[in-house]
């Protein structure tokens, strides 16, 4: 009697464990995930990583990463069957085949609640007199193409590879991509692009056109016409304003195309 007890005890802790797994919430499952490696303590074998999201992790990693050091401010992978950077879960370093375990993990809270992003340029005055820099997106008449892909730092610009220190990420089925790296590709030098830390706006002077935008806020101005969006800006380490690139093509007068199957985009101009 209690030997078909036990078996049926057992039966049912294996039906409760299967479900378990089965309605596990998608968070739970395994995955791979690109990471801006705030800060090394490589003598403690300890960093600082910051998701897409702004949440910071201190980790405690094993051997298996020597280089560890040079990717100080640029992107590494983490690798999590459940939780991330939980029980199981590795670090990985692109491009140089190291990998380690990570043995601890603590949050350290979300890096944009103190984030004070430098200064990419004199702050905008609330009402600028602006002298745009000679910009030329299209130099001499010719198409620029920019080519970016979720979870790829570089940029193919006309065949030209360029590393971003922002990745793009999918989030909503949008590519949200850098906006001053956009602009770089299109020929805008930086003293076209400028960032008020106060406000929290970012402005571009591409040619004839001169686009704002504000951290969260869903209205976009593009020549002092306001277009009212359908998502707002975001900003991620190291202080990039990121937007889905439907949005910023269109304000920057570009074409976009999308390709689902290697989740790419495509910006002409």
């Amino acid at each position: 009697m209690l030997g078909g007890l036990f078996s049926k005890r057992t039966v049912l802790v294996g039906l409760v464990l299967a479900l378990s797994f089965l309605l596990a919430p998608p968070s739970q499952a395994a995955s791979l995930e690109a990471v801006y490696l705030l800060k090394v303590m490589d003598l403690e074998n300890k960093a600082v990583v910051v998701r897409a999201n702004g949440d910071m992790y201190l980790i405690e990693y094993g051997i298996g990463v020597l280089s560890i050091w040079r990717y100080e401010g640029k992107t590494v992978y983490i690798y999590s069957p459940t939780l991330f950077a939980g029980i199981g879960s590795k670090i990985i370093l692109p491009d140089r085949d190291q990998e380690a375990r990570i043995w601890d993990s603590e949050y350290l809270g979300n890096y944009f609640d103190s984030l004070a992003p430098e200064p990419v340029a004199p702050p905008v005055s609330p009402s600028p007199q602006l002298t745009p820099v000679p910009s030329s997106p299209s130099p001499g008449g010719t198409t620029v193409m920019a080519v970016l892909r979720a979870g790829d730092p570089v940029m193919m610009v006309n065949g030209q590879g360029i590393v971003m220190d922002a990745l793009p990420y999918l989030k909503n089925s949008r590519l949200y991509v850098s906006a001053r790296f956009c602009a770089r590709a299109f020929g805008i030098p930086d003293a076209n692009i400028m960032w008020d830390g106060t406000t929290g706006t970012a402005r571009i002077i591409a040619g004839s056109r001169v686009i704002q935008m504000t951290i969260g806020s869903n209205v976009m101005s593009v020549n002092g016409a306001s277009i009212v969006m359908d998502t707002v800006p975001e900003i991620v380490p190291p202080g990039r304003v990121m937007l889905p690139i439907g949005w910023l093509a269109q304000a920057l007068g570009a074409q976009a195309t999308w390709d689902q199957t290697t989740q790419t985009a495509t910006l002409e101009f």
